[in-house]
Order: structure tokens, then C-alpha cells, then sequence
């Protein structure tokens, strides 16, 4: 039962895990609920948990215990207990419950839903739905309470048997822990005596070793001492002995110098008389020693010789002989001496004895003395011993006093140093953690360079997948140069222009059909990018670069000075300063300022706080921290808020209070102090410090209080965002306010004269000296990590430089101090973090000079830190002290000149009378001259010269006031705003018409195309003609006759197939011709022309509207009315520049060609450049003139060729239709021609724009005129003309250069416009001019198709076959299509069946046949029957193999039981059969 029940939850139902029994897996309830679920009986299984806990187990029954009773089986507390226990009998008595149920529902109810009948099938099982029960909802409810109340109670509560549980396990470890403790008590207990006791014996076996070593040593001195008596008396035996030896030797010496003493003598005397033998001798024969030569005289020498030697000889040994004496005698005197002291000590000793002896006895003492002084002198000795034990132990116990404290010193220390390591692994670790981290920054940098690269990458293959769309769209490489490519300029700009501005790229899109038209986005795209498009082109169109680079000429032919060139553009920007001057840079703030003023900061731990103090107290200065300010202000303002103070009413203190409450509201909210806080707390300290000199100077010498000299900045700024707005809160300097300049004012219109270059001059800081303390990262970490302090005695120290002392044990109590401030974590993110900043804040500090100083304090003790800074500072004040002198020194000759000058006041109040007399009377006459002025104006039309500022002494320039530079700024910039939108729209009309015309080429290329690659019915003549070709009967295709009518079928196909192809050429070569004649490239040459037409009507209206303001701006400078008269400039021309003074002329409406609703018309209000300057120039003020420039533009309809149809309207540029003059159908085609209105313009803007040249349009010169008496002209009025004629000749001068401009801009438009309708031209005609070539390349290809196909069919012919497959003729081709026959396959002739006879391997029919004999191979047969059919069928021929054939009845019978047979019994014949399917040859 257990198995099947199994087997139907593991294999039918496939819970989430396999199930092995029927126990322990179901007791938390989860499998069951998911069994039900399975079933769609349980849809709250999301709420059942797996945890395998008693809460979790009520919880799943309590969501069973319904939907078990809904199902009609019986289930309780007590059920559900023994499941939860694992019992296997409950819990498969309630899954049999469970299936059958099931069962049951499947059964008779309708399914609702499916699932997998087995695991990892798709057959699918229908599952009904939870049967409905009579409701009977308190029942329920009160049920599911009492069997979940039950279930608890029978659980015990559940949590409160594991709580029991946990709780005996505490208290069990608990137990354990305790019974450990006592137990390590007892260990170290029994470790401690065991230790005491060891101790003792090693101390025992100590003395017992230093006794055995004192009676060691003991014994070791009475042996030497007895070694040194035996060695004493033995010296003095073998002194004895030595004494008798040397006795006996100079005895024998003695005796043996008189014997040699006699032997000598003897000798001597022989030898004396030898030598008186030889003197009696005759002279010495031939060849003796001694020859005389037969000389007397030498015979007489050589015996006195001989005489003398005889003499010397014997004088030598008289001298021995006494010698020998002497030393005699003396020795004999010592040995007596010797001898007689000898006999002298021996005396003296013995009398010393005697007298000892007599004093022992006159001494000696009685036996009870001697046993008192015996143990007087054991009582000595004994005392002896003890004071010398004490002093050992003594030493013994210093000694080991001195082991326990170098060992403890030791210990100290090593902890000291294990500290050390642990800093310096600390150092390394943040070192490696910032090496890391530049390496994750250079990785993340490398990252965004590859992302950045990447998709630069992208977009350039974008842009050049666009690129070659176009290419192959407008078949830009048939057509392309070299200077073109990779696209046509202006369409390569338009791209260039979307990939610089991020934008969309011009492409390619889909409106309807397959069709592709180019330059949608362009065209219909969204308004930003045609924006972008438009600014980027006007920038260009402006400045003469891109396609208008190619046109650029000479800007001026006439010689002007720079004043001429720049007047427009100065004109501009002095009207924009007069109308709106730049702003007045604000006053700077007021602070109080000090001798010394310095600024002391660097990373953490490179001792700013020491070195600033150390400053400040060198220099008497006040130190300034802005951590300090910022508690000091925190704390006064919580103090005001919490109503233990007033809040202040002005003052210092009122602004901390301020700045304090702001700081804690953004520190309550955890966010940071904004910089501007901390900077309004250094100026508040500031002034605080001056208040407080103040305060000091008041109380004067009574407190013997010196003034601060200044003031030291701890630590501030550190980023260079802080230095900005502390150098702006001190001196006012803003960093990042702009500087302006005349070219801010500046038209793109007008070129303005270049700015003079001026040096950058150095600023002048508010503080005198920024240091800024460098330090590597590893010192900073050492000197951070190395602290520590001592939290008995707050003693600080460091592990490099301030050590404990060896002798102090204290090191293993020190603590490494916390600061949140500076946390050891993040030292290395501060230090990298204050390096980054104040480089910022470096650059920005070396704009003042040599402001900024770095002291690099990572190989300097703190006494040489302080001496750079000092050296700076020194340095410093030094320099200021010769900047203060030198300006005391300028001051002092200010004065003296002052002194100087006083004497001529006098003089300078005449002068001043002088000049007031001079403008009264300038008054009269400028009222004189506004007369003059408007008589002028109407009898004749004037110019009014405009001024050009001089430098005149004695007529002084007028002003322009502030309400006409407004009318002439608003007036201009009205004219420029409108100048450029309106080329905007011309250059956008312009690349409207680019984008028409490939758009348009492209078309006709595709119609063309689609017309040439068309179907038509040669395909259907070919099916004809083969279906008659193959009707021939086969046996009449050899008959010549027949060969012959064949031929002419060929012929006449191939006339009928090139009378369709001539045909369709005609048809395309007429689209052709009406394609060329339909006037579109006419047209779209029209508006090209009409564009730049009205580009250069344009440039009229620019030229005018700056000779306007040139003349408003200078008649403001006359001194008096100073007229210009036209010259040679035509009378109407003349009207249509400067007439209409306070009028308004109509405005016409502008006519023109538009290309598909583009073209050139731009609406009313376009002509002229003005748009809407009329309506904006209404709300100028009073006074102001309206103008209106000349139209050059020349308004040419454009009329097509007519031809002869009645009614027939062609449509004009302006999309206007007039009716055509044909005269009927086939009449002649009439043309009307269509003047040029490019050239048009052209000529009528270059008249204009010469009528304003040099030679056209020249200064009058009036007759000076006398006074009524024919005195002179007063002198005054005189340089003022002068003056006047001065400007004029200069506005003649820029009006001139003006007109060259002009003249040159008109040329480019006017050579660009021709460039431009040439390569629509050029472009038009290329494209059909391909297209024609195309037709005939296309048509040569279809008739070689039909060549090749008539080939086919007569070589069909010549070998008299009848065309078997499908012939296929597609325009340019003609192929075979194998794969489709006309005439049916012959079938082949079945190959004979050979039959195979082997030897020994049975074939198919031998076997069958044996089976057959043998009964069928499902059937068994007799052992003998069968060797018997088998025996006797070998016989028949071929029914056996041979080998087989020659067995006989005993070897069948073997063979059967071989294969299973049994003798007597039946053997199976597939057996049999299997074993001849086996035998091979």
C-alpha cells in the first residue's frame, strides 16, 4: 500500500521533491497542501510554510483542516497530531483517503482546469473544482477554533516546549561552562603550587650546587696550595742541586783553564821556537811564500815583520792571561759576599726566633682564655658566614628582581613594537587602498575612454552607413570628384552638421511602398534639427566658410584707414553702450585690515594647528579656526533658541548667531555647511578682532596689552571654490563674475576693431600669505596611526617620535585616541581629497602673484617647518615694507607739487570764465544751425555726416544721448534679427532644392528602371512556339521538309521577339524625351537663381540699414548742420535709399517660383529685409525714421514651352497657371523666353551699390562763408567746421568701404548661384544621358537572350530532338530550367534477378524452403524427424549449400542437439534457422 501510494505522489502527482516514506516528510503539512493543491483543491498555498517548527506545522493543518472536511473525511486534533509525530499508519491512511477522493471528483465532477497527467508530459488531466458544501458558517468557525485550541493544547503550546528546550540548553551550557571554570581553578591552582614547589626544589638544588661547588672549590685550593708546597720544596732541591752542579762546573772551569792555561804555553813556546827555526833558514827558494828577489833590503823587512808579529802575539796573551785574572778575583769577591749575607739572615732569623719564643712565653694564655678566644673566633667566623649569606641573598634577590623587570620591560616593549607593526600594516593596507583606488579611477577613466571611443566609433559608422546610402541612392560615385567626396559638398556639410550637434542624421525613410526618399528628416524632420541645421549654415554663410569659401574675393579695393574699416561695428556697440552701459562693478566690502594677514592650511596631521599657533604667538597674531567659529556660532545660536539669551539686535554678534542657526539646520538634516557660512564666519572673526584691538587701544597701558598684529587662518580655505568666496568677502575681487568688453556688444554684421591686447595685470589680494602645508600620504599616516595615549595619566605619545621610556612599563595600556574628525579609515580620502582641492585653490591663488608658497613638511621636524614658514613671512613683510615706503614717498610729492601749483589759481578762474562765455555762445548758434538744418531739408534731399570722434582742444565732442542710442540699437537689432531669419529661409529653401533634385533624379531612375524590367509576353510567344515545336511527330523530324518549316517557325519567332523589344525601346526613349522636355530642371534652375536672387536683395537691405545707422549715429557728433548732397548717385536711386523721411511706402508682394511649396517666396512683409521691422518699429519712440531700402530683386514669372493643346495651363513658380497659345494639336511648339533673374539682380545691386562708391559718391565742400561786414569767422566756429569736414570725409571713407563689401558679397551669390544651377544642370543632364545609355545597354542584353534562345532551338533541330525541358526567357537572360520537363521520362527495364548458390552461406530461397520442411520457424520438430528432412533433402540439388548437402543423418542429429534439441525430445526450428543465417563463406 505504502508503494502504490508512492509511486501515485512521486510519478502522477510530481511534487516539488521526491518522497521516500510516509513519515517525517508529511508532518509539517506542506506536501499534503501542495497535494491538494495540485488537485485545485488548495489555492491558499502561498500561505503554508516549510519551516519544520511548531508554529508552522498549526499553521499548515489549520489551512488543511477545511479543506479535508470539505472532502468528506474525517479529520481532527488527534489525526493531526500523530502526523505531525511521523506516524506512517495515520499519514497513508488519510493519502488513501485523499486519492480516493480524488478519484471520486474526477470521476463525477466537470473539470475546470488541466495539468500534466505525468511529470514531463504533455498529456494534460482534467481537475475539477472544491465541491460545495452546505454552508453552515458559525458551525465552521467554531469547528477550525476548537480543532486549532485542540492541536495547541496537544502540542503543548509549541513555542513553550521549545522554549523549555532552549532554556535547558542554556542551562545545560551553562552547567558545563561552570564545571569548565571550576575545573580551570583547580588546573591553575594546582599549576601554582606545582610551580611553587618546582621552584623551591630548583632553588634547593641551587645551594645544594653552590655548597658542592664552595667544598669544590675548597678542596680545589688545599690541592693547590699543597701542589705549590711540593712545587717549593722541589725548587729548592732542584736549587740545591743546581747550586752543587754549578759549584762542580766552576770547579772544573778552573781546572780546565789552568790545563789550557798550560797547554797554551806549551804551544806558544813551540811555536816560538818554530818561528826562531825559520829565522835561521836561508831565503826561500823559486816559488816560496816569502821571496826576496835577490834583494838585501827585503830579506831585512821581512824579519823585523816576523818580529813584530812575534811581539803583537805574545803582548795579546799577556793581556788574556791578566784578564782571565781579574774576572777571577771578582768572581771570588761576590761568592764571599754572597757567603757572608747568607750567614747574616741565618743569624738575624734565628735571633728573631729566639725572641718569639721568649714572647710566647712570657704571653701564653690559660686554658679558659683560649677556649673564650676559641669561641669568640668561631662566633666571628659564624657571624662572617651569615652577613655573607645575607649579602648573597641580597644579590640574589636584586638579581632576580632585575631579570623580572627587564622581562616585564621586555613584554612592554614588545607589545610597544607589536603596536608599531600593526601601525605600519595599518599604513600599508590604506596605502594599497588609495593604489587601488587610482587604479579603480584609471580603470573607470580607461572605461569611459573606450565607452567615449565606442560610440564615437558608432556614430562615425553611422555617419558613414549614411554617407553611402546617399552614395548609392543619388549615385553620387557616377558623378563624383575628387573635392567632393565622400558626398556632394553641401549635402556632406548638412551630415557634417547633424553629427557635430548630436543630432539626427539625415537619412533615409519609408513613406509609402518600397520606395526610399532622401532627406525626409531634412525635409519634414523634427523643427531641432532643422534649427541646427539653419544656425550652423547661416554661421557659415556669414562668415564666408564652407561652400561659401569657395567664392571668397577681396573684401575692399579702396585704401582705408582702420577708423573707415571698424566705423560700422563701432557705430554698433558705442549705440548699445549709450542705450545700456555695462554694470557698475559693486563696491567693495568693508573690512578691517591688518599688518599681517596670512593663510595656514594643509592635509590632515601636517601640523597646520602647531604651526599656526606658533606663528601667531611669533607675530602676535589671532588664530582663527573655522571649526572653532562654526561651534562658537552653533552654540550661541542654540543658546538664543533655547531662551538662556537674548537674541542680539545688530552687530558682530548677531551675524555668528546667523550664521550658527543656518549651519545647525543643515547639520540637524545631515547635510553639509554650505561654503558661504564658513567664509561669513572668517569676516565676522575678523571684525571681531578689530573690535577687540579697539577695545585694546581704548584701555591703553593699564592691562599692558599689546594690539594683534593680524590674524593666522587655520586650515580654511581648502578647495578653490573657498578661496573665491573668501577673496570676494575680503576684497571684493569675484573670480567668476565676467569682465566685460566692447565686443559683448558686438554685431555678427559688422566687424568691430579688434581689441587692443593689454597685459593681465597682477591682482591684488586682501591676504598677504597663503602656505599651504605638503606632506606625502605615508606621513600623514604615520603620523596619525602612530598616536597613542596613556587614560591614566592622558600622557600623549607617538610610535615613531615620542616613545615611552624604556624603564616606564606603560605601553600596553595605551590607546590609540579617536577623533571623528580625522577617523583612521577615511585618513587617506581626506589627504587626497584637501591634494585635490587646494591644487584648484592654487591655481586660483597664483593669479596674485607669488601668493601662494608650498612647504613640503614630510622630512622636516616641526622647528624646521616653522623656519620656511618664517622665511616666507619674513620675505613678505619685507616687500610690503618697501611697497608702504615707496608710496609714502609718492604721497610726499604729491604733496610738494600741490604746494607748487597753488600759486596759479589765479590764472585757472580766468580760464574757467573763459569757457562759460564760449558755451553761451555756442548755445546761440546751435539754435542758428537747427533753423539752417530744416530749410535744408525741404528744398533738397541730404545726407547728415555723421561724426567720427577726433581729438580737438578747441571744439569739444557732443554726446549722444541715451533715448536716441535706444531708438538706434532697437532699430538695428530689429534689422539684424530679421536680416537672419530670412536667410535662414533662403538657405533652408536652398537645401530644400538640393534635396528636391535627388529626390527627383532618384525618381526617374526608378521609373526608368521599373519600365525597363517590366514582364511583357515574349515568355508567351516561347510557350507557343515550343508547344507547336514539340506537336511535330518525332518520325517527321528527320524529313528535310519538315527540318526546313521548322526554321521558318524560328525565324518568325525571333521577328515577333525583336519587334517587342524595338517596341518597348520606343516607348522608354518617348518617357525619355517628354522627361527631358517637362521643364522641371528649368524650373528648379529658376528658384535657385531666384533664391540667390533674393539673398543678394538681402545683402541691399544689410548695406542700407548700416549706412542708416551710420547716419543717425554720426549726425549726433555734428557741431554744426553739415549736409552731404548725392553726387552722381541717380535721382532714383537716390529716393529709393534715403527718400521717405516720416513716410511709409506700400508693401508689394513678393512673386516667385515655389519648388513643391518651397522656392524662394518667403510671404508679405519679406521684401526689402524688413519682415516685421514696420510693426516693430512702431513701439520706437518718437522721432524715429522708418526707411525703406531700394528692390533690386527683379520678379520674373517663369512661362514652359507650349505646345499646340487647346487649354492647356503650365504652373509658374509662384504656383500662378496661365492658359498656353497653342494652336491644336501637332502645332509647332512655341518658346517664350525666360530672362535671367539672377543676372538680373546682379546688375541692378551693383549699380546700386556703385552709386555709393567712391567715384559716385563724393564729399561737397561748401564756400566758408564771411560775416555781414567781412570781418572773420569767429575762431571757435572756424575749428568746429574744421571738425565736421574731418568726419565727413571719414563717413564718405567707411561708406565707401561699405559699398566695396557689398559689392564684393554680391559677386560670391552671384558666382555661387551659377555654380549652384550648373550642377543641377550638369546633374539633370548626367542623369539622363545614363539613363539613355542604360536603354541601349538593356536592350542589347534582351536581344543576345533572344540570339541564345533561337540558337538553342535550331541546334534542336540539327539533331532532330524535340525541346524536352522548359525554356525560360527573362528579359536579360535565358536558361534551361532542368527541373521542369516537357516530354515524359521512358520508364527503364526491370534488371533480371541473379540468384546466388554459395557453399556454405544459405541464400533466401534455401531457407525458405527449409523452413518450410521443418514446419514454420515458430514451430518445434522432433530431433530425428528433423536430421532425417535434412539429411534427405541434401540430395535435391540446390536445396542445401554444398558444404551442408554432404552432412549425413548422424551429423544433422548432432548439430540439433548443439542447438538445443534433447535426444528423444524437440529442438525449436528458428534454432535451427538462426544458426544457417549465421554461416558465411
Amino acid at each position: 500500500m505504502a508503494d502504490l501510494l508512492l509511486g501515485w505522489v512521486n510519478d502522477e502527482i510530481g511534487l516539488h521533491k521526491h518522497v521516500s516514506n510516509l513519515g517525517p516528510a508529511w508532518s509539517t503539512g506542506y506536501l499534503i497542501g501542495e497535494l491538494l493543491n495540485k488537485h485545485n483543491q488548495q489555492s491558499n498555498l502561498g500561505s503554508f510554510q516549510r519551516k519544520d517548527t511548531p508554529d508552522a506545522k498549526i499553521n499548515n493543518f489549520c489551512l488543511l483542516e477545511p479543506t479535508i472536511r470539505r472532502l468528506n473525511i474525517k479529520f481532527d486534533s488527534k489525526v493531526a497530531y500523530a502526523i505531525m509525530q511521523g506516524d506512517t499508519g495515520q499519514t497513508s491512511k488519510l493519502l488513501y483517503q485523499l486519492k480516493m477522493a480524488m478519484d471520486r471528483l474526477e470521476k463525477f465532477s466537470a473539470p475546470v482546469s488541466t495539468r500534466e497527467a505525468k511529470p514531463g508530459t504533455r498529456m494534460k488531466k482534467a481537475l475539477p473544482n472544491v465541491p460545495v458544501r452546505p454552508s453552515h458558517s458559525k458551525v465552521n468557525e467554531k469547528n477550525h477554533e476548537m480543532f486549532e485550541k485542540n492541536l495547541r493544547i496537544i502540542l503543548e503550546g509549541g513555542n513553550d516546549v521549545m522554549t523549555r528546550k532552549t532554556l535547558k540548553r542554556f542551562k545545560d551550557e551553562e552547567e558545563k561552562q561552570l564545571r569548565d571554570l571550576e575545573q580551570f581553578k583547580v588546573d591553575t591552582n594546582n599549576a601554582a603550587v606545582q610551580k611553587i614547589l618546582d621552584i623551591k626544589a630548583v632553588r634547593m638544588n641551587q645551594k645544594k650546587e653552590e655548597a658542592k661547588r664552595l667544598s669544590a672549590q675548597q678542596q680545589e685550593t688545599m690541592e693547590t696550595w699543597e701542589n705549590n708546597q711540593a712545587k717549593a720544596r722541589e725548587r729548592k732541591n732542584v736549587k740545591m742541586r743546581v747550586t752543587k752542579k754549578l759549584q762542580q762546573m766552576k770547579e772544573d772551569t778552573l781546572s780546565g783553564m789552568k790545563l789550557m792555561d798550560q797547554h797554551t804555553v806549551v804551544d806558544q813556546i813551540r811555536d816560538f821556537e818554530v818561528r826562531l827555526s825559520r829565522l835561521d833558514k836561508p831565503p826561500p827558494v823559486v816559488g816560496a811564500s816569502r821571496t826576496t828577489n835577490n834583494d838585501p833590503n827585503a830579506a831585512v823587512s821581512d824579519k823585523r815583520g816576523m818580529e813584530r808579529d812575534v811581539a803583537n802575539q805574545m803582548k795579546n796573551i799577556i793581556d788574556r792571561k791578566k784578564l782571565a785574572t781579574e774576572k777571577s778575583i771578582a768572581r771570588e769577591k761576590r761568592k764571599r759576599r754572597f757567603l757572608k749575607s747568607q750567614e747574616e739572615a741565618e743569624i738575624e732569623g734565628f735571633h728573631v726566633l729566639g725572641v718569639e719564643m721568649i714572647k710566647d712565653q712570657l704571653t701564653r694564655k690559660t686554658v679558659s682564655e683560649s677556649k673564650v678566644a676559641y669561641e669568640i673566633s668561631e662566633i666571628s667566623k659564624h657571624k662572617a658566614m651569615a652577613v655573607e649569606n645575607r649579602a648573597y641573598r641580597n644579590l640574589q634577590y636584586k638579581q632576580r628582581f632585575e631579570i623580572d623587570s627587564e622581562e616585564a620591560l621586555k613584554r612592554d616593549n614588545a607589545f610597544l613594537e607589536s603596536a608599531k607593526v600593526t601601525m605600519n600594516a595599518s599604513i600599508v593596507a590604506q596605502e594599497t587602498r588609495v593604489a587601488m583606488a587610482g587604479e579603480a579611477t584609471t580603470s573607470a577613466m580607461k572605461k569611459r575612454s573606450l565607452l567615449l571611443v565606442e560610440d564615437t566609433i558608432h556614430s562615425i559608422v553611422d555617419l558613414a552607413l549614411v554617407c553611402a546610402d546617399y552614395r548609392s541612392y543619388a549615385k553620387h560615385y557616377e558623378y563624383n570628384i575628387t573635392d567632393e567626396d565622400p558626398a556632394p559638398f553641401e549635402v556632406w556639410s548638412d551630415m557634417k552638421r547633424a553629427y557635430v550637434n548630436v543630432q539626427e542624421l539625415p537619412g533615409f525613410t519609408t513613406p509609402s511602398g518600397n520606395e526610399r526618399v532622401w532627406g525626409e528628416t531634412i525635409t519634414n524632420g523634427s523643427a531641432e534639427v532643422g534649427d541646427v541645421t539653419d544656425a550652423a549654415e547661416y554661421k557659415e554663410y556669414i562668415s564666408g566658410e564652407g561652400m561659401w569659401d569657395k567664392f571668397t574675393y577681396k573684401k575692399a579695393s579702396v585704401e582705408a584707414d582702420e577708423a573707415a574699416k571698424f566705423a560700422l561695428g563701432d557705430a554698433i556697440i558705442d549705440a548699445s553702450l549709450v542705450a545700456e552701459p555695462f554694470p557698475v562693478d559693486p563696491e567693495p566690502p568693508v573690512i578691517p585690515d591688518f599688518p599681517l594677514k596670512v593663510v595656514l592650511t594643509g592635509p590632515s596631521f601636517a601640523g597646520q594647528v602647531e604651526q599656526s599657533e606658533r606663528l601667531a604667538e611669533r607675530y602676535n597674531c589671532a588664530v582663527i579656526s573655522v571649526a572653532e567659529e562654526l561651534q562658537k556660532a552653533v552654540e550661541l545660536s542654540e543658546k538664543v533658541q533655547l531662551g538662556t539669551m537674548e537674541e542680539p539686535a545688530e552687530g558682530i554678534v548677531l551675524d555668528a548667531c546667523l550664521c550658527g542657526r543656518e549651519a545647525n539646520s543643515k547639520m540637524v538634516l545631515g547635510g553639509e555647511v554650505p561654503d558661504e557660512i564658513y567664509v561669513k564666519l572668517v569676516v565676522t572673526a575678523i571684525k571681531a578682532l578689530a573690535e577687540e584691538n579697539a577695545a585694546i587701544k581704548e584701555r591703553g597701558e593699564e592691562e599692558e596689552e599689546e594690539e594683534f598684529m593680524g590674524w593666522v587662518l587655520q586650515d580654511f580655505p581648502q578647495t578653490k571654490r573657498q578661496a573665491i568666496l573668501l577673496e570676494k568677502s575680503l576684497s571684493g575681487y569675484d573670480f567668476e563674475a565676467h569682465i566685460w568688453n566692447r565686443h559683448d556688444r558686438a554685431s555678427s554684421l559688422a566687424e568691430p576693431k579688434p581689441l587692443d591686447e593689454v597685459a593681465e595685470e597682477v591682482k591684488k589680494s586682501a591676504i598677504d600669505l597663503v602656505i599651504n602645508l605638503g606632506t606625502e600620504l605615508g606621513c600623514s599616516l604615520s603620523r596619525s596611526l602612530g598616536r597613542r595615549i596613556d587614560p591614566e595619566t592622558g600622557e600623549q605619545y607617538h610610535l615613531d617620535n615620542k616613545r615611552p621610556p624604556y624603564d616606564l612599563i606603560c605601553k600596553e595600556r595605551l590607546i590609540e585616541p579617536h577623533e571623528p574628525s580625522n577617523a583612521a579609515p577615511n585618513l587617506s580620502l581626506q589627504v587626497l581629497t584637501h591634494e585635490k582641492g587646494m591644487s584648484g585653490a592654487g591655481e586660483f591663488y597664483d593669479k596674485f602673484g607669488g601668493l601662494y608658497k608650498v612647504v613640503e613638511t614630510s622630512k622636516l621636524t616641526p622647528d624646521g617647518t616653522f623656519a620656511s614658514i618664517n622665511k616666507y613671512v619674513e620675505e613678505m613683510l619685507k616687500v610690503k615694507g618697501e611697497e608702504e615706503m615707496k608710496k609714502r614717498k609718492e604721497k610726499e610729492g604729491e604733496k610738494a607739487a600741490e604746494v607748487e601749483a597753488e600759486g596759479g589759481g589765479e590764472v585757472e578762474e580766468e580760464e574757467e570764465k573763459k569757457e562759460e562765455v564760449v558755451e553761451g555762445d555756442e548755445g546761440v548758434e546751435g539754435e542758428a544751425k537747427e533753423e539752417v538744418k530744416e530749410e535744408a531739408e525741404e528744398e533738397v534731399e541730404l545726407i547728415v555726416v555723421p561724426e567720427i570722434p577726433v581729438e580737438d582742444a578747441v571744439a569739444p565732442e557732443p554726446v549722444m544721448s541715451q533715448e536716441l542710442g535706444n531708438i538706434l540699437t532697437s532699430r538695428f537689432s530689429v534689422c539684424s534679427s530679421e536680416f537672419e531669419k530670412l536667410v535662414k529661409k533662403v538657405l533652408r529653401s536652398l537645401r530644400e532644392e538640393r534635396v528636391q533634385l535627388a529626390q527627383h533624379l532618384h525618381d526617374v531612375r526608378s521609373t526608368f528602371h521599373e519600365m525597363l524590367v517590366a514582364t511583357d509576353d515574349k515568355q508567351v510567344c516561347v510557350t507557343e512556339f515550343v508547344r507547336s515545336f514539340n506537336s511535330v511527330d518525332v518520325d517527321m523530324r528527320f524529313d528535310e521538309p519538315t527540318k526546313a518549316e521548322l526554321g521558318l517557325r524560328v525565324e518568325e519567332l525571333r521577328d515577333e521577339l525583336w519587334k517587342k523589344v524595338e517596341q518597348r525601346k520606343a516607348e522608354v526613349e518617348n518617357y525619355l524625351a517628354e522627361t527631358r522636355a517637362d521643364g522641371w530642371v528649368e524650373k528648379r534652375v529658376h528658384c535657385t537663381k531666384g533664391n540667390f536672387g533674393y539673398l543678394m536683395q538681402l545683402e541691399v537691405d544689410r548695406f542700407f540699414q548700416g549706412l542708416e545707422l551710420l547716419c543717425d549715429s554720426c549726425d549726433s557728433g555734428l557741431h554744426s548742420t553739415w549736409v552731404l548732397r548725392v553726387g552722381e548717385v541717380d535721382e532714383e536711386e537716390s529716393e529709393g535709399a534715403l527718400k521717405g523721411v516720416g513716410e511709409e511706402e506700400e508693401e508689394e508682394e513678393e512673386k516667385g517660383g515655389k519648388g513643391k511649396g518651397k522656392g524662394k517666396g518667403k510671404g508679405k512683409g519679406a521684401k526689402g529685409g524688413k519682415g516685421k521691422e514696420e510693426e516693430e518699429a512702431e513701439g520706437v519712440k518718437a522721432g524715429s525714421r522708418e526707411k525703406l531700402a531700394p528692390t533690386v530683386f527683379v520678379e520674373q514669372e517663369f512661362v514652359m514651352k507650349v505646345e499646340g493643346a487647346e487649354g492647356v495651363e503650365e504652373e509658374d513658380d509662384k504656383g500662378k497657371k496661365g492658359k498656353g497659345k497653342g494652336k491644336g494639336k501637332g502645332a509647332e511648339e512655341e518658346e517664350v523666353k525666360v530672362e535671367d533673374v539672377l543676372l538680373g539682380t546682379f546688375e541692378k545691386a551693383m549699380e546700386y551699390a556703385k552709386g555709393w562708391g567712391k567715384d559716385a559718391f563724393v564729399v561737397k565742400v561748401e564756400e566758408e562763408e564771411e560775416g555781414e561786414e567781412g570781418t572773420e569767422v569767429d575762431e571757435a566756429e572756424k575749428a568746429k567746421k574744421e571738425a565736421d569736414k574731418e568726419r565727413s570725409r571719414k563717413l564718405h571713407e567707411s561708406v565707401w568701404y561699405e559699398s566695396e563689401l557689398l559689392m564684393t558679397r554680391l559677386q560670391r551669390l552671384y558666382d555661387c548661384g551659377l555654380a549652384a544651377c550648373s550642377k543641377v544642370e550638369g546633374l539633370s543632364v548626367k542623369c539622363y544621358d545614363e539613363i539613355e545609355e542604360s536603354i541601349g545597354v538593356r536592350m542589347k542584353g534582351e536581344l543576345e537572350a533572344i540570339e541564345r534562345l533561337v540558337g538553342c532551338v535550331l541546334d534542336k533541330i540539327e539533331k532532330e530532338e524535340s525541346i524536352e525541358y522548359y525554356f525560360d526567357l527573362q528579359s536579360l537572360e535565358f536558361k534551361i530550367d532542368t527541373g521542369r520537363r516537357i516530354e515524359p521520362e521512358a520508364e527503364p527495364e526491370p534488371e533480371p534477378v541473379i540468384t546466388e548458390w554459395g557453399t556454405v552461406k544459405f541464400n533466401e530461397e534455401q531457407i525458405a524452403g527449409v523452413c518450410s520442411l521443418l514446419g514454420g520457424e515458430e514451430g518445434e520438430v522432433d530431433v530425428e524427424e528433423g536430421s532425417d528432412i535434412l539429411s534427405g533433402i541434401g540430395n535435391d540439388g540446390n536445396a542445401l549449400p554444398a558444404k551442408w548437402a554432404a552432412m549425413g543423418y548422424n551429423e544433422w542429429y548432432t548439430l540439433l542437439l548443439e542447438v538445443g534439441g534433447e535426444v528423444g525430445g524437440t529442438v525449436r526450428v528458428s534454432n535451427v534457422l538462426q544458426v544457417f543465417r549465421d554461416a558465411v563463406e
